[in-house]
């Protein structure tokens, strides 16, 4: 979204940087210690508290985990039109907060020893955390990009600055969260809890600090007056007739294609949920068609180069963490079920795993920067899309290594921690080469009026790596863990040998 006529950047800077950053920094801080928070004893409270079927309890994780990601979408949108960023942003994050309490409260033990609430506000719970993410997320990411004016150099350095704001929370959140869920002396409800007051802080601090973002993120004009003064450099002609005919027959043929889905669901197992779980994913996918088609008609040549970009690495950047978030599936299960939760004579709870990527990610981003910043003095820096290649070689390296561990445990021995650390390791040095620079590349290439919107479109490569990230974790009873970790792996390989060969490409339509 550009700036109304005559806004301005809030000056006052700290470290080089606009406050406004750091106003962000804190409130995405919060905002993951709480996702993370939660994430981290999700599917442990399924399959411990609630005593679910690990098929059950990874499908509901890879429906949330992959619905939190689809909704920045709508709220993208939103935003771009109506809403504005930073009432987008308050917004999601009460909802979010919502959301959270309602988990707490229906983990709040009954007399009986367990949950007296029933079903209903667990699913609740969800929804709302999903409704608020689709607010949240989209929103904060361009409103850093937008502190910065075009050509600013400090805007690859906002974001490496604003990724670690994300990792202090996601380190922070499952010692905390999980911790406390995980202890006798406390509670599932008290871990759900502390997520939930993660969250409000968050709002609170964005609530004060909006001072310090000058005229970024208001209400947008109307759209008529935003398109009549575009900077595009070409005339944007109204929407032809051949552009509506072939969004309307995308919408059709969706639409019958979705509706599909759900009749099969329903026909195997009789159940509304099934059917409308069903119909999620293949809906996904044509909006996501529809939207580029729409993209065609409404951007100039050289934008729609670069908005392709978005869309094709996006495909890619999918793949790297359907296995990175199997962090909170099948990698959490094998924490729980085949690894020693002692180390030097220190013991932990098995959701504390996943401290260690967060923590990992702080101690080498300042590595990475440096190798990066070193790279580029000697011009051999290299393009984005061979970064992120490396980032699916590094993954791949992390599953390679969780191989030989399932076949160690295969006798039913608990491993070394070590392993999973190993892995947790390899995987970062992937995410380095990947995460950071993909949200300040979209902020680059995106056109500024579909800013936020594209912004939804990058997370919708998290919504369905979510998804797969659950269903890995559901096959974790029936298949065997050297067989999926040893699966995973080589996905992985594939897909970054396939990016380093379409890397030319990509790296010639980022410069249209």
């Amino acid at each position: 979204m550009p700036p109304s006529a005559g806004a301005t950047v809030e000056k006052r800077e700290f470290l080089g940087h606009p406050v406004g950053l750091y106003v962000l920094f804190f409130t995405e801080m919060w905002e993951r210690f709480s996702y993370y928070g939660m994430r981290a004893i999700l599917i442990l409270y399924m399959v411990q508290y609630l005593a679910w079927s690990d098929s059950r309890a990874g499908g509901i994780y890879g429906d949330y985990t992959g619905l939190v990601y689809i909704t920045p979408l709508l709220g993208g949108f939103l935003a771009d039109r109506y809403l504005g960023m930073r009432r987008a942003i308050l917004i999601g994050a009460l909802i979010m907060a919502a959301g959270q309490g309602m988990l707490a409260f229906h983990a709040w033990p009954s007399a009986a020893g367990g949950s007296g609430a029933g079903v209903a506000p667990l699913y609740l719970g969800l929804l709302l955390l999903i409704a608020g993410n689709g607010f949240f997320k989209p929103n904060i990411s361009t409103l850093v990009g937008q502190l910065y004016e075009p050509g600013d150099a400090r805007r690859d350095a906002a974001f490496t600055i604003f990724y670690m704001g994300i990792n202090i929370g996601a380190f922070l959140a499952p010692l905390v969260c999980g911790t406390l869920a995980q202890s006798e002396n406390f509670g599932w409800h008290w871990g759900f809890g502390a997520a939930c007051l993660g969250m409000f802080l968050g709002f609170l601090i964005f609530a004060w600090g909006q001072r310090f973002l000058g005229d970024r993120g208001h209400a947008p004009a109307p759209i008529q007056q935003r398109e009549a003064t575009s900077t595009s450099s070409e005339s944007l002609p109204p929407m032809g007739m051949a552009e509506k005919m072939r969004l309307a027959w995308i919408g059709v043929v969706g639409a019958a294609v979705t509706l599909g889905f759900a009749y099969w669901s329903w026909n195997g197992s009789h159940s509304a949920v099934d059917a409308v779980r069903a119909m999620i994913w293949p809906g996904t996918v044509f909006v996501v068609i529809g939207m580029y088609v729409f993209m065609l008609g409404r951007c100039t040549r050289d934008e729609i180069g670069r908005v392709s970009v978005i869309f094709a690495l996006g495909t890619f950047v999918m793949i790297f963490w359907a296995a990175y978030e199997q962090a909170g599936s099948s990698l959490t299960l094998f924490a729980e079920r085949a690894t020693r939760l002692e180390i030097f004579g220190f013991s932990f709870v098995s959701s504390n795993f996943q401290a260690l990527p967060a923590l990992l990610v702080i101690l080498f981003a300042p590595v990475f920067s440096a190798l990066w910043t070193a790279l580029a003095l000697k011009g051999k820096d290299p393009s984005t899309p061979v970064k992120m290649a490396l980032g699916l070689l590094f993954n791949a390296a992390g599953f390679l290594v969780m191989v030989q561990a399932a076949l160690l445990a295969a006798d039913g021995q608990r491993v070394s921690p070590l392993w999973l650390s190993a892995c947790y390791l390899l995987q970062v040095m992937g995410e380095l080469c990947l995460s950071p620079i993909g949200l300040s590349m979209v902020t680059r290439l995106a056109p500024a009026r579909y800013g936020a919107m594209l912004m939804g479109v990058w997370f919708l490569a998290n919504a369905f790596a979510g998804k797969l990230a659950g269903l890995a974790g559901s096959l974790y009873e029936s298949l065997e863990t050297p067989t999926l970790f040893g699966g995973t792996a080589g996905i992985l390989i594939g897909f970054g040998l396939l990016l380093l060969l379409c890397a030319p490409w990509l790296k010639r339509k980022m410069a249209s």
